[in-house]
């Protein structure tokens, strides 16, 4: 049903959401304290999830809760490609193309393009024609690539996450990961009678988990799930989503990393001044925390989350 008839539309144009619970389960809901929290939680993410899918049709815009930047852009296309299982040794890859409108109101989807499941090769041409940056030097189209094109400048900005950018970054004051066990490993007596390495603030192995600052120059009061590093690496800013509670929280898993690139409109690569980018800042603006992610912080923007219900439902 889903590929045969949902994904075969050339635009998102349905607004479903499922829940696999009883009508039973359901109807002791409302004002009665009994319902499990499990439950409750359930039901959150399914009402969020579907309110998102609205946005995505055009039903409504997205608010935002921060005044949008002046110097931002107010007409974006997002590019998204996707890679599926069709079958036994098989795959088709899917694009989607998203227009949205800036405005103090919040992001408006004005038109929603994808590939019909059933006409991917014919439907990419397409893509690609208009979007030639999307295939590599194989003339593929690579997997889970995210775009921010400025409809105004040309400008377009492209992620990148997965295997070849780092989980982690040491303090500077390290040469490297084993300089850094080393030095932990001499202060507490070789860790002779102790099972793990410290996560203390004293080591601060993990500076973007732990603190930002150099040892003796940490605010009192800070409030490290609130924060979003960045490292500008010249031709890319590293950004750092870490975990809402901190190392130290509940939610003690590493989180991830996204590298960010802008191009000009002729496709070269600015390699300086990216912080100053308007695109970047508003990528950045698009970061959410408990709506993506119950009760804690999205690792990637709001607008790569439509572009992927766009792709995927």
């Amino acid at each position: 049903m889903k590929f045969a008839f949902l994904m075969n539309r050339a635009v998102f144009g349905f607004c479903t959401q499922g829940l696999d619970r009883s009508p039973a389960e359901l109807s002791g809901l409302g004002a009665n304290t009994n319902v499990s929290a499990t439950l409750r939680e359930e039901v959150k993410r399914c009402l969020v999830e579907l309110s998102l899918k609205e946005i995505v049709a055009g039903v409504k815009p997205f608010p935002v809760s921060h005044p949008v930047p002046s110097e931002t852009v107010h007409r974006l296309t997002l590019l998204g490609t996707r890679s599926l299982n069709s079958g036994r040794n098989s795959r088709k890859t899917l694009i989607a193309s998203i227009e949205v409108d800036i405005d103090s109101a919040g992001v408006r989807v004005r038109s929603t393009r994808r590939t019909p499941w059933s006409e991917e090769r014919l439907a990419n041409l397409g893509f690609v024609e208009q979007f030639p940056f999307l295939v590599d030097q194989d003339q593929e189209v690579r997997d889970r690539q995210f775009w921010m094109i400025d409809a105004t400048s040309g400008k377009r900005l492209r992620t990148w996450h997965g295997s070849f950018v780092p989980k982690l970054l040491l303090n500077q004051r390290y040469a490297g990961i084993e300089a850094a066990l080393a030095y932990q490993e001499n202060e507490r007596n070789g860790l002779r009678d102790v099972e793990f390495y410290s996560k203390s603030k004293f080591y601060n192995l993990l500076p973007y988990y732990i603190s930002m600052r150099d040892q003796g120059t940490k605010a009192r009061t800070e409030s490290l799930g609130q924060l979003i590093p960045l490292q500008d690496r010249g031709r890319w800013v590293r950004v750092f989503i870490p975990p809402a509670d901190g190392i130290d929280g509940t939610g003690t898993s590493l989180s991830g990393m996204r590298d960010v690139m802008v191009y000009t409109n002729n496709g070269e690569v600015i390699a300086d001044g990216l912080l100053d980018e308007p695109l970047l800042h508003f990528y950045l603006h698009t970061m959410t925390n408990g709506i993506l992610v119950s009760g804690g912080n999205s690792k990637m923007s709001l607008l790569e989350k439509f572009v992927r219900l766009t792709l995927e439902n």
